[in-house]
């Protein structure tokens, strides 16, 4: 389809913008926004409408939507001044106003466009390109994702402005976005002489990683589970298959002395061509420069636009001496790829640097995402069985500490994405809902593929009954890090309230975990399949479960069958195994480890996801639920930011779940 107007014609079918025999240059985002508002002439398009059609749904900045705006304007003949074509209508959006004339194949022009190219018929529903990760977009995270744009100047809780606010929902997409590019950067391997240098080409493996993050038009995707692959000698094809990644980029490293040398490559997967390559050799003092060109120069081979303003660079942070950024390093990489037991040692190490360089944001960022991972350490060994004293006391010792890391991280560099998301995860397990989702938000303007950041968006939205939204970008994130086992938090819950029971029940059976075999019989004994969920119990390893825990609640299930158990000759049972407590007739005790960890003042919102199963309907008619939902910042949050289906407000003070 052609589109002709002011002497200019635009060529869907070509992707072309000429004027006569002139061929105008045009990015292949300005061109997608032009040719959206041509084929959308009829009505305003909204700014939701755009991210959506032209961004598939990603978080964008206002900058960028504005900077593809006057592009567009500019490449045919138009400004914000005159406005002779595309057109701002005042908190609206924008039309294009311009008179066009279509012409479809050898047809002659026509002023009216044909009814196949009408909006709502020429894609119904948005599917992404293998760049944008290959997932469907369910109509409500649009809304959320559009909207953020809208959140982010709206007054925040505590100023002045509107009370409430409404998000209209984004209007049917008509334009599916050119197939677009992911890029994973695979470990650098370390050529040095010194084997202690593994850390550093680790480091900077993933400094180069977030460096190219920062680019708005570049996806990165993997950015830990391509350290799955680190030494192995694997097909290209075939790794970049298991990230999705259309590009992969290798190389090596070489420290000795104060010199460095990385040779680095960026390949096409899917033909196996090496699409650029350099080496670069500088002292280790210019590290930061060093990590800027990389990224450039890869942007420039796959054509992307840096997205930056006069004067930014990439990387911004350059605070520090280069002795302490290699302790920085290995600080990072110690918290990132070896779990919570060298979590002590990586405080440590970020202490230090932080006080020698306390104006290094990145640092601090770091520090405040150790810090709020301390309280977990105990959770993880004992977890059924902490007092809620040992907790409190952990959280109330650590989670100050993140908070306070986190803000000055922030205060530093306002553009650093981590700052946010730190103290976004640490207000979260506080319980502060409506703030840990503006600060998240903020971060994935920044950073729209952060997976820490989506990781912990994911797990408020859940937490707080939004499982839908919390769902698709669960999805989205296991996707781009398929070899992160973290991530997988919550799915078994989301998947059942989303009503995928049968496929969650098919990947239960072939899993055989213990974890896995008590969600196996979670789900049977609610289904009624009572002989099913005790074998299931019964193939659980005994020491899989503190104590006579699964025993116990084999013997329970079998007595609700005939009698009803009182709570007081309950045992314990365990997050995992609660779900026998509400067939015994007591359904408020299910809500005991979750009231515990609420008092404690540390609440991990991917555990509160599995309020709203199946199991837990009983569970949240009660009295206790409305009690604990209050205490827990739930009832504040939908309040602020409204209810979820599963509960609804009966008078000003008083709601009701089902």
């Amino acid at each position: 389809m052609r589109f002709f107007f002011a002497h200019l014609v635009l060529d869907s079918d070509r992707r072309e913008l000429r004027r006569g025999s002139e061929l105008i240059p045009v990015q292949p985002q300005v061109f997608d926004l032009l040719l959206y508002l041509v084929q959308n002439r009829e009505r305003v398009v909204g700014k939701d409408d755009l991210i959506t059609a032209i961004w598939g749904g990603r978080i964008v900045s206002e900058s960028t939507l504005t900077s593809r705006i006057n592009a567009a304007r500019k490449a045919i003949g138009d400004s914000g001044d005159s406005q002779a074509l595309i057109r701002t209508i005042a908190r609206k959006g924008l039309r294009f106003v311009g008179a066009v004339q279509t012409q479809s194949g050898d047809s002659e022009p026509t002023g009216q466009s044909p009814k196949s190219e009408s909006p709502t018929s020429v894609a119904p529903a948005i599917s992404l390109g293998p760049g944008k990760l290959g997932w469907r977009l369910p109509g409500v995270l649009t809304a959320v994702l559009a909207a953020i744009l809208l959140y982010l100047v709206a007054p925040l809780p505590g100023t002045t402005g509107g009370s409430s606010r409404t998000v209209e929902p984004p209007k049917a997409i008509s334009f599916a976005p050119a197939k677009s590019l992911a890029v994973a950067v695979l470990p650098f391997k370390n050529l040095s002489p010194d084997g202690e240098q593994e850390f550093f080409a680790d480091g900077m493996t993933e400094e180069i990683t977030s460096t190219l993050g920062r680019i708005p038009d570049l996806h990165v995707v993997a950015r830990t589970s391509a350290f799955q692959f680190k030494g192995q000698n694997k097909d290209i094809q075939a790794i970049a298959k298991s990230l999705h990644a259309t590009h992969l980029i290798e190389g090596s490293i070489r420290k000795l002395d104060d010199r460095i040398r990385i040779t680095a490559q960026l390949i096409e997967a899917d033909k196996g061509v090496q699409v650029w390559s350099d080496s670069y050799d500088r002292q280790v003092a210019n590290t930061f420069a060093l990590q800027e060109d990389i990224a450039q120069a890869i942007a420039a081979a796959l054509r992307v636009p840096l997205g930056l303003a006069p004067g930014e660079s990439l990387v911004s942070n350059r605070n520090i001496d280069p002795q302490s950024y290699e302790q920085f390093l290995r600080a990072k990489r110690l918290r990132q790829g070896r779990g919570l037991t060298e979590l002590p040692e990586s405080i440590a190490l970020l202490e230090q640097v932080t006080a020698r360089n306390p104006n290094f944001a990145p640092a601090w960022a770091q520090l405040a995402l150790a810090y709020q991972l301390v309280p977990f350490i105990p959770f993880a060994k004992e977890y059924e069985t902490i007092s809620v004293d040992e907790k409190r006391r952990t959280a109330d010792k650590w989670l100050p500490k993140s908070e306070k890391a986190a803000k000055l991280a922030i205060q530093l560099d306002p553009r650093l994405a981590e700052g946010y998301t730190a103290l976004g995860g640490t207000l979260s397990f506080r319980g502060r809902f409506v703030e840990a989702e503006g600060l998240l938000i903020k971060a994935l303007t920044l950073d729209p593929l952060s997976p820490v950041t989506l990781h912990y968006y994911n797990n408020l939205l859940g937490a707080v009954g939004r499982v839908e939204e919390s769902l698709a970008i669960k999805q989205r994130l296991l996707r781009m890090e398929p070899f992160v086992f973290s991530y997988n938090g919550g799915i078994r819950d989301l998947l059942w309230i989303n009503g995928q029971t049968e496929s969650l029940i098919t990947s239960l059976k072939a899993s055989r975990s213990a974890i896995d075999l008590a969600y196996l019989a979670r789900i049977y004994w609610w289904q009624g399949h009572h002989e099913e969920a005790l074998a299931a119990l019964n193939a659980i390893l005994p020491e899989s479960y503190h104590g006579e825990m699964v025993g116990d609640a084999t013997r329970l299930l079998r007595a609700s069958l005939t009698d009803t158990a009182t709570p007081s000759r309950l045992p314990q049972l365990g997050r995992r195994l609660d779900f026998v407590y509400v067939h015994a007739g007591a359904p408020e005790r299910a809500l005991q480890l979750f009231a515990d960890n609420v008092a404690a003042g540390f609440s991990p919102p991917n555990l509160m996801i599995g309020l709203w199963i199946p199991t837990y309907a009983p569970v949240r008619k009660t009295e206790r639920f409305k009690s604990f939902a209050r205490n827990a910042g739930l009832v504040q949050y939908w309040r602020a930011k409204g209810w979820p289906t599963f509960c609804q407000p009966t008078t000003s003070e008083d709601f009701v779940c089902r």
